[in-house]
């Protein structure tokens, strides 16, 4: 999830505070009126946080997990609702109302902004595009932490479970002799619920929608790469509500397990030859991948509750025991010998505007307060747009939210590099009326652009590649 922290992380923690707090206040409706009010005021919290966070591609899908759990609880506890809850809650709807109003009141100019972007503001998606290349990209993720060459490791990486055997689980839930079910504690219509929305979020990544159901459920805004993480997610929760389903009758015998589960290796084995990640599953690989997915799928489809998860906790092992989330300081941003010289222009000229060449320079520069022009910017900033592209020319390229590096150059020049990042070239005419001071790169400057552009060094480490350039 590191990856996702910056708006994903955002979503998932305070959907997930929204479930927690309406069930048990739900659950817990003979509690006393300071309790209730005390997770009222967490709802009040929780609920604008989780709209705050601002990124429908991953908001949406799991706002349906969210309903879906509130409307579980309203279902089994709802008649038990008093005039006092109705009252919490609807003062608590009123609060959470007033402060989404207080913050599109103040934010509309910027939320226009957003809204009238090429991206993401006019993204519509259909789905239907997860590919076998995205789809054979999942079982790479126990093999990442190891010294893999993957460009992008977080791009592709997403929740590990079975996903075969999950179908299998399905299918039997709906044409299986079904078990008699306790009365207490029956969760039917979560069951439902959930494989519904399985079943939607499926058919979204892999076929796709028209553009009447993906505007009426709203998720055209959200990508099939993004969207796939909540399938994911509905996914665990299925497997372990199937299995308590299924935990007293296995629903094939030993055979039909083994068969079934050596003709997905027998399928997974065909799609990773045909996909370009087949050069990355080396011998040793694909026999530890191929021992992993028949034991996950055999004891799955076998209903052996305690031996899958005693075989997932092996693979969260193996996918987690190499990564170190644990960041100790900020000495990486602070007392580095380029962060302090940095921090010493920026003493003596609080006031000058810099450049970064890539978008992680500007965000570096960030970090140590300056004031920059480029790195990574929300919605974009026109008040220098404008000024290098007057006519707008290069519109469609910068109107985005975007990852910006700069280049120094003869001409002014925007070139788009993926739907979220773009290059600039800036010329010497540019950074005067921009009144750029600082560039910083981890490329020397030529001779020639010195020269063109009146620079001087302020700061440079040939061994690590770092410059700091003064125009004047």
């Amino acid at each position: 999830m590191w990856w996702f922290s910056t708006a994903v992380v955002d979503s998932y923690i305070w959907g997930m505070a929204i479930i927690v707090l309406f069930h048990y206040y739900m659950k817990n409706l003979n509690w006393n009126v300071k309790k209730k009010i005390a997770i009222a005021i967490g709802m009040l919290i929780s609920v604008p946080a989780f709209a705050f966070a601002l990124y429908p591609a991953y908001q949406v899908p799991l706002a349906f997990v969210v309903v879906i759990f509130m409307l579980n609880d309203i279902i089994k506890q709802g008649k038990e609702l008093k005039k006092q809850d109705y009252i919490i809650m609807g003062l608590t709807l009123i609060g959470i109302v007033g402060i989404l109003a207080y913050f599109v009141w103040n934010a509309w100019p910027d939320i226009q902004v957003m809204m009238n972007t090429v991206y993401p503001g006019e993204r519509f998606d259909v789905g239907g595009d997860y590919t076998i290349d995205r789809f054979v990209s999942l079982f790479t993720n126990i093999f990442l932490p190891y010294g893999n060459k993957i460009d992008n490791p977080c791009e592709i990486s997403g929740y590990i479970y079975p996903i075969t055997g999950l179908l299998i689980l399905i299918v039997n839930y709906f044409t299986g002799n079904k078990q008699k079910e306790k009365k207490e504690g029956s969760n039917k219509f979560l069951e439902i619920a959930l494989l519904v929305l399985y079943t939607v979020l499926f058919t979204w990544i892999f076929i796709g929608f028209n553009k009447f159901f993906a505007q009426i459920t709203f998720l055209y805004f959200s990508p099939s790469q993004r969207a796939k993480l909540v399938l994911e997610l509905v996914g665990i929760l299925l497997i372990f509500m199937l299995l308590k389903r299924g935990e007293t009758k296995s629903i094939v015998n030993k055979k039909q397990g083994i068969v079934i589960s050596a003709i997905v290796l027998l399928i997974v084995m065909v799609l990773i030859k045909n996909s370009t990640y087949r050069a990355f599953f080396t011998e040793i690989k694909l026999e530890v991948l191929f021992f992993m997915l028949f034991v996950l799928t055999y004891t799955l489809i076998r209903t052996n509750k305690k031996a899958f998860c005693y075989s997932m906790c092996i693979v969260a092992i193996l996918a987690g025991a190499a990564i170190n989330p644990i960041a100790s300081g900020t000495d990486i941003f602070y007392k580095t010998n380029v962060a302090k010289q940095i921090q010493e222009i920026y003493q003596s000229d609080k006031e000058a505007l810099w450049l970064g060449r890539y978008n992680w320079s500007g965000q570096y520069l960030a970090a140590n307060g300056v004031n920059i022009l480029n790195g990574v910017n929300i919605y974009p900033n026109f008040d220098w747009l404008t000024i290098v592209d007057p006519e707008g020319k290069y519109n469609e390229v910068y109107n985005r939210y975007a990852h910006i590096g700069i280049i120094l150059s003869d001409k002014t020049e925007f070139t788009l590099l993926t739907q979220d990042s773009y290059e600039v070239r800036l010329t010497y005419q540019n950074i005067k009326d921009l009144k750029v001071k600082y560039y910083f790169t981890d490329t020397k400057l030529s001779e020639q652009i010195q020269k063109e552009f009146h620079t001087e060094v302020k700061f440079e480490n040939q061994e690590k590649n770092q410059y700091i350039y003064q125009f004047n």
